[in-house]
């Protein structure tokens, strides 16, 4: 591990995937990197299906959206605006040209193992691409693999006023009801045999819950 800048006054990470759950896992680390650099002028990027996420994130100062076609085209023209640059992506996906970015605009980077061998040259310390078990292990192994420490398991989310107030008049709705709510997680996704749950048990919770004159309610 070559040695990297303990005190960095301007940090930048990037959180680079299109999946709202993998970026919400992210975000154990995005705290503890907060809190770890709470000195430090941190900026934030990432994809555009997940900007919203971070809006009101605590410890940011700025948030802004990044794609691998236009980062090609970033950084070339300015000097090295950051002291140190965080890049994360999920353990099945990874875009050189975010890496790159990355190089041109900061002094070192942190980042995942490549699969290409020659990109380890731009990196200053590479994290080890483990994947066993659940992916916020995954994602943490960015900033324990340089003694940073996790200082929560916890996703980490912040609504704005606006989304605040937004469910605030959707649960108005149903006051008047006396419901009591019950969340269901639906997903089309192709995801790991125990989560696959049929229908046919799905009804039966259904029976179940009108049996205990419980009405649930699908928000989608």
């Amino acid at each position: 591990m070559r040695r990297y800048s303990s005190s960095p006054s301007k940090i930048l990470i990037i959180h680079f995937t299109g999946r709202l759950g993998d970026s919400l896992f992210f975000t154990p680390i995005l705290k503890s990197l907060t809190t770890k650099y709470s000195n430090s002028k941190i900026d934030y990027m990432c994809h555009r299906n997940t900007h919203e996420l971070f809006l009101n994130f605590p410890g940011l100062n700025k948030i802004s959206i990044i794609s691998k076609r236009k980062a090609i085209f970033r950084g070339w023209f300015r000097q090295k605006k950051y002291d140190l640059a965080f890049v994360s992506f999920s353990h099945n996906e990874e875009f050189e040209t975010i890496i790159k970015f990355a190089n041109r605009v900061s002094n070192e980077i942190i980042s995942f193992k490549p699969l290409d061998p020659l990109m380890e040259e731009e990196i200053t310390h590479v994290a080890p691409r483990e994947f066993s078990g659940h992916i916020s292990s995954y994602y943490s192994n960015l900033i324990s693999s340089i003694g940073i420490e996790l200082i929560t398991n916890r996703n980490q989310y912040f609504p704005t006023k606006d989304e605040c107030n937004i469910a605030k008049n959707e649960l108005k709705k149903f006051k008047s009801k006396k419901q009591i709510f019950i969340g269901f997680k639906l997903t089309s996704l192709k995801s790991r045999s125990y989560r696959d749950w049929p229908k046919e048990n799905f009804l039966e919770f259904i029976h179940l819950l009108k049996l205990e004159n419980i009405q649930p309610t699908l928000l989608a």
